[in-house]
């Protein structure tokens, strides 16, 4: 491509061929549609801003500080600066995605030695754009999602300590450039756990014991989106209640079992309308690990969003453990929830979210994590004694939930 390659000592840009990098940039002018391609952001750092309100680069020149100022802190609505062509689904641009992600941090996180699975999240966001470079640079890839104002962040595929260093800064990036209202939620995936009958079910059912214990810890609306969206409907109902896997595999995919964990939905074979897949629009979705060649995950719907990554990370701990706790009771065979339940009582095996903490982690991350778990239950508390039932207060987290994990 053609652009800037360096700028000169007299202050001048010199043009010139040039292959693009991780911060090559494109730069407008206030107004105009055409743009100059600069090999590198930092060659002209000096004289281009971001402008949260258009999601480009502009020249400062001709500009006063008072339009610079309000160009680059008012965020824009409904942008999509980007180079590429918007998708639904994260999965379409993982190979646009990978490789090109770096770590600033390197922090070591309490308990991430621990995290057996792969994870990912989605960021629902209102309004604000985060630059092309840095989604690439942080991992975030900007999606369309027709219920929300802001683009959709999905994470790409992340694991271990480094994931949740790359977590850690994509929620600070996030935070500086981009904002939620009540019509989001943050997502979060988990994937890497046995793809079969026994072990989906009974991590099904464990869920639905658990149902309650991790509704206590969210607004009071977490399931009754309706009551809020402007949509006026609930994307993140209770689980139903199965009797075996092949009741639930039934209802959610809405043809008999037929042996195959990878067929596509009957609702979305082509996987470009998910939102007639009505099984998904559960608490818990089970959908990728009942269909599709991939990704084979579990995806967590019912968090309100945050940027504060030590409720996000407090959570990724909690479902790390259930579903670790999950592959050792399908020992025991695929069982309904009231039937694990039973056995759990009768082998003196934990049902409480916090024994099962205490379970699968060491004393030293398990103590830190039941600490969250009560902030997470003192929020909630807060916010229905102020009749905040949507969770938009987020200041109290703020001030609870600070980092403790490193």
């Amino acid at each position: 491509m053609d652009g800037i390659i360096r700028k000169l000592s007299s202050g001048e840009y010199e043009f010139g061929e040039f292959e693009g990098g991780p911060k090559t940039i494109q730069v407008y002018k206030k107004g105009s549609s055409r743009c100059v391609w600069v090999k590198n952001l930092e060659i002209v750092k000096d004289d281009v801003f971001y402008s949260l309100m258009y999601g480009k680069y502009l020249w400062k020149e001709g500009l006063s500080s008072y339009e610079i100022k309000k160009l680059s802190t008012v965020m824009g609505v409904g942008l999509y600066p980007y180079s590429f062509d918007r998708a639904y689904e994260a999965v379409n641009h993982f190979d646009l995605f990978a490789g090109k992600q770096t770590v600033d941090t390197n922090f070591v996180f309490l308990g991430a030695h621990q995290i057996k699975y792969t994870f990912g999240l989605e960021y629902e966001t209102s309004m604000g754009c985060i630059p092309e470079w840095l989604c690439f640079h942080d991992g975030l890839i900007p999606l369309r999602d027709g219920s929300i104002s802001g683009p959709e962040y999905s994470s790409v595929v992340m694991a271990g300590n480094s994931g949740v260093n790359l977590m850690y800064q994509q929620l600070k990036t996030l935070r500086s450039h981009t904002a939620f209202n009540k019509e989001c939620s943050l997502h979060m995936h988990l994937g890497g756990y046995p793809v079969n009958k026994n072990a989906i079910f009974t991590l099904y059912s464990l869920c639905s014991i658990l149902e309650n214990s991790f509704f206590q810890l969210c607004n009071k609306y977490v399931v009754r989106t309706s009551k809020y969206k402007k949509s006026g409907k609930d994307y993140c109902t209770e689980l139903n209640h199965y009797n075996d896997f092949d009741d639930m595999y039934t209802d959610l995919v809405g043809m008999s079992y037929e042996g195959s964990l990878t067929a596509p939905h009957p609702a979305d074979v082509n996987r470009g309308h998910k939102w007639n897949i009505h099984g998904r629009y559960h608490d818990i979705n089970f959908i990728n690990m009942l269909c599709y060649q991939q990704p084979k995950t579990v995806e967590f719907r019912f968090l309100r969003p945050s940027y504060n990554f030590t409720k996000v990370y407090t959570w990724l701990l909690i479902f790390n453990a259930v579903m670790l706790y999950a592959e050792e009771l399908s020992k025991f065979g695929s069982l309904s929830p009231d039937d694990l339940f039973e056995k759990m009582q009768k082998t003196n095996l934990p049902i409480k979210l916090k024994d099962i903490i205490k379970r699968i982690y060491d004393s030293s991350v398990s103590k830190v994590v039941i600490e969250n778990i009560s902030n997470l239950l003192f929020v909630a508390q807060l916010q229905e004694s102020n009749e905040d039932f949507t969770g938009a207060d987020t200041s109290f987290e703020d001030s609870l939930m600070t980092d403790s994990y490193h």
